[in-house]
């Protein structure tokens, strides 16, 4: 079995409902249940840009393999962003 360190905390961003490292392992997006998308340096835990508020649960969070698109869905309805 291989031990579990805690890398990083996100703070201010309680009721993440899914998370994605883009490829490169550089950043993380997060999705929140009340409808925000937030993306993340993973080395320093601060949030690149400002963050996507949608009117929508957002479910979901998901990378291109390219790294270059992030799609965030609602699986209850079926609704994907990009």
């Amino acid at each position: 079995m291989h031990a579990h360190s805690l890398i990083g905390k996100l703070n201010n961003h309680v009721g993440a409902a899914s998370l994605a490292f883009s490829p490169d392992g550089r950043s993380l997006a997060t999705a929140h249940i009340r409808g925000t998308v937030v993306l993340w340096d993973v080395h320093s835990s601060i949030p690149l840009g400002t963050s996507l508020h949608t009117h929508h649960l957002v479910n979901s969070v998901a990378f291109t393999p390219d790294g270059r698109t992030l799609a965030a869905g609602n699986g209850d309805n079926g609704t994907v962003g990009l």
